[in-house]
């Protein structure tokens, strides 16, 4: 699956011993239990929309959230097995050896929960969540990944242009 196909949120998965379907139901099973992931069988355009409608269900928990491409890419790790909001699972798997590039700040403008950042010597600004925008910060290291263009690390110094595995 590839980054522009998957719905955010995504929901990271512990650890399971298997995943199987039956009659459009997916079960999770662990080493302690067994629990339903999913009933496509009900209405809803979304795994919460249809997991509100799973009363009586032992429903699988989910603990961690990813809410943007730029957490998936920066946080998870190879072979992380996550469920997008849309139902579908996936393994995220780092094949993409990205750039990555440090631009000076010029300005932070805040609007509501988002914060536009604009930089001397990059023309595009980024849009990005205020919480994690701090004004202390100097420089934003930025990937490209595919078509996105993504905030990846506020720093307060300037660091050499790098590639990773993302």
């Amino acid at each position: 699956m590839e980054l522009h196909e998957i719905v955010f949120p995504v929901f990271k998965m512990r650890q399971y011993n298997k995943l199987e379907t039956i009659d459009n139901i997916v079960h999770v099973h662990t080493h302690w239990q067994s629990y339903v992931l999913d009933n496509r069988n009900l209405q809803g355009d979304t795994i919460g929309a249809r997991r509100l409608k799973m009363r009586d269900s032992n429903i699988y928990p989910f603990k961690t959230i990813v809410k943007n491409p730029r957490d998936l890419v920066v946080s998870a790790k190879t072979n992380d097995t996550f469920v997008d909001n849309s139902g579908a699972i996936f393994k995220y798997q780092k094949t993409k050896r990205c750039d990555i590039l440090c631009f000076e700040i010029k300005s932070v403008i805040f609007a509501n929960s988002k914060a536009i950042v604009h930089f001397w010597e990059y023309p595009t600004p980024l849009v990005i969540p205020s919480n994690i925008c701090d004004t202390s910060y100097k420089y934003a290291c930025i990937v490209k990944y595919g078509a996105y263009y993504m905030l990846y690390s506020l720093e307060e110094n300037y660091i050499k242009p790098f590639k990773k595995r993302l």
